[in-house]
């Protein structure tokens, strides 16, 4: 998914595919995945930097698109521990090919399980219901339970539907944009109680968006979701006015567990807000 998002997010018009083959030779047996491009392509002299952590292919081209992050890195790592290889072809204006390569045995000797999903009880809440297969009982994990206006800042098409269906799925309403100009934009036309912000974007960056907020007056949380998260990454979003920063990749409960705190925080800051507007306000005294 990594791969096809990062795919993706480089490719402006054009297409990308995903293609998948077994293949068998001197009586090795393995599973190859190539996701094709026709984005701006790397140059030769940058292909192996891509999977560098936070090193770019190109400063113009992040501008443009913004990074890949950990992500490239991360995929690699999982290739090899699973005693596989993940390389990249390109070329620059054309595009690249990414090839995913992993042992894989054959399955003649497994035997494949049929058994109905069991629910041990129905909730409307509840994010997952594994099967029970060969007595093993079935949990339901209820999720958190969201209420509010939810503004998140991501150029990733893969992360936004992520965000998206998971915070709509506990109940709050999402509002998405690609970048940090499109962000600032909708805060300025709706009122939000939490806004979830990238920090690599093309047009405008986190930092800049959240620092313009500020200046516009906006109190609201804002925090940063980005997979920066060296100490220099954490100070420097808060100090551009970041509430606080959630490291990616999103993992879900936690995600659910900090916009609850925040949502929570906004509202009580929302409350005092009104009650000392209302105080301040002069009393109207009746004409004697």
């Amino acid at each position: 998914m990594n791969l096809v998002g990062n795919a993706l997010k480089f490719t402006d018009q054009g297409s990308v595919r995903v293609e998948c083959r077994f293949l068998r030779d001197n009586g090795r047996e393995r599973l190859r995945i190539d996701v094709i491009d026709t984005g701006v392509g790397i140059a030769a002299d940058r292909l192996e930097s891509v999977f560098e952590p936070f090193v770019q292919a190109d400063n113009t081209i992040t501008r443009r698109f913004g990074g890949t992050g950990l992500g490239l890195s991360i995929s690699r790592n999982i290739a090899e521990a699973l005693g596989g290889s993940l390389r990249v072809a390109s070329e620059v204006g054309k595009g690249t090919v990414f090839t995913l390569e992993i042992a894989a045995d054959p399955l003649s000797n497994v035997t494949p399980i049929s058994a109905p999903l069991q629910l041990t009880r129905a909730n409307a809440n509840a994010s997952s219901a594994p099967a029970a297969v060969s007595g093993v009982p079935a949990k339901l994990t209820a999720s958190a339970t969201l209420s509010g206006k939810i503004l998140v800042v991501e150029d990733g098409p893969i992360n936004q539907k992520l965000m998206k269906v998971l915070l709509e799925r506990a109940g709050a309403e999402v509002t998405l944009a690609e970048n940090g100009q499109v962000g600032v934009d909708a805060a300025m036309q709706q009122s939000f109680d939490l806004i979830l912000m990238d920090m690599q974007m093309p047009v405008m960056d986190g930092c800049t968006a959240t620092r313009r907020l500020r200046e516009l007056g906006f109190e609201i949380p804002i925090y940063a979701v980005t997979a920066n998260s060296m100490p220099s990454d954490v100070e420097e979003c808060l100090a551009a006015g970041c509430t606080g920063h959630m490291a990616k990749p999103i993992v879900h409960e936690l995600l659910l567990k900090v916009v609850a705190e925040a949502l929570s925080e906004s509202k009580v800051s929302q409350a005092k807000a009104a009650s000392t507007a209302r105080d301040a306000a002069p009393e109207c005294v009746g004409a004697v």
